[in-house]
């Protein structure tokens, strides 16, 4: 399909090309990328680190601006860094106007300003191919240096907070707004609309707390930040599937659209590994944040999602959902 071809690359190629590439160049102070960390930099001191990511998305629209910041943003906060501030690349389309580019950076003020971040520097350019604008957002944070993950796993507990595909169904809604008002009504639509306040996994990590390992949902969805985990803890799990957590709203434009809401771009939710999580899921609650035990680690490389009446299996990132639009 055509449209596979945006948005990052396949996780084969991501280790063959690009992971694989780089190994020869770092040292011993560098916290390497690799699959399931999205956040990586070097040691400052005995007590602290420094930490880099970057996300890069195309559009027109203010919530691709706005999903830019907290997708390189989530991977600082999920890995309990404290944002320093970002830096920022705009490459305008063709033909845009000094108006455009005022709305633009307005927004990205604006977002800076929730999160209480300074914009540090960054470049603005203008293409001639560009069909939409691209932005490119590097966050810069620092956080204490952790312990090492503990290395029984087994049996260990996987939950999950806030609800799947959000950041999809708005990209989804705003594209085909006039299609969708063909099937559902103004008032079922508008309950997308608080979705572009819950991007930001800022708050869920802070209540998780002391967990074994934490990541965030982004680009493919659910179904890739559970493999994505596994890679990086090289063990297997169990998924319950139907305990994974999306909104009515979801559900509905997933079916109406054929495609998949578990491969749908995730911003506002996350994943944690705990030994008690019952617990979490009810600190979650207490906040007013949807939560549940989504299934539990194992000892084998397998990772199955369990339907009850069918046993499928995860698989490496391949694309997202979103694409296919």
């Amino acid at each position: 399909m055509k449209g596979r071809s945006a948005g990052k690359v396949k996780e084969i190629a991501l280790k063959r090309s690009v992971l694989k590439e780089l190994s020869s160049v770092l040292c011993k102070d560098i916290q390497k990328p690799q699959v399931g960390i999205d956040a990586s930099g070097c040691i400052l001191d005995d007590e602290n680190s420094l930490l880099t990511s970057v996300a890069t998305m195309e559009g027109l629209t203010d919530t691709f601006v706005i999903s830019t910041i907290n997708r390189a943003l989530n991977n600082l906060y999920i890995q309990e860094a404290s944002p320093i501030g970002i830096t920022m690349s705009l490459t305008l389309r063709y033909g845009a106007s000094e108006q455009e580019i005022k709305k633009l950076m307005r927004v990205i003020s604006e977002e800076c300003t929730k999160h209480g971040i300074p914009v540090l520097g960054g470049e603005t350019t203008r293409s001639r191919s560009a069909c939409e604008h691209i932005l490119t957002i590097q966050a810069l944070g620092t956080k204490k240096l952790s312990r090492n993950i503990k290395t029984d796993l087994t049996g260990l507990q996987i939950v999950m907070a806030g609800n799947a595909g959000m950041a999809g169904t708005i990209q989804i809604y705003e594209k085909e707004s006039e299609k969708l008002r063909t099937r559902f009504s103004e008032r079922f639509l508008h309950g997308i609309n608080p979705m572009k306040q819950q991007l930001s996994v800022r708050e869920q990590r802070k209540i998780a707390g002391d967990v074994i390992c934490a990541h965030d949902v982004s680009e493919g969805g659910i179904f890739t930040a559970l493999w994505e985990m596994g890679e990086y803890l090289n063990c297997g799990m169990r998924i319950t599937l139907p305990n994974l957590l999306l909104s009515q709203e979801t559900i509905e434009l997933s079916e109406f659209f054929d495609i998949n809401p578990y491969l749908l771009f995730s911003l506002g939710c996350s994943i944690y590994v705990t030994a008690d999580g019952g617990g979490l899921v009810d600190r979650f609650t207490q906040e007013g944040i949807r939560a549940a035990v989504i299934g539990t680690l194992t000892g084998d490389s397998d990772r199955i999602l369990d339907n009850e009446e069918e046993i499928r299996y995860l698989e490496p990132f391949k694309g997202d959902e979103m694409y296919k639009l």
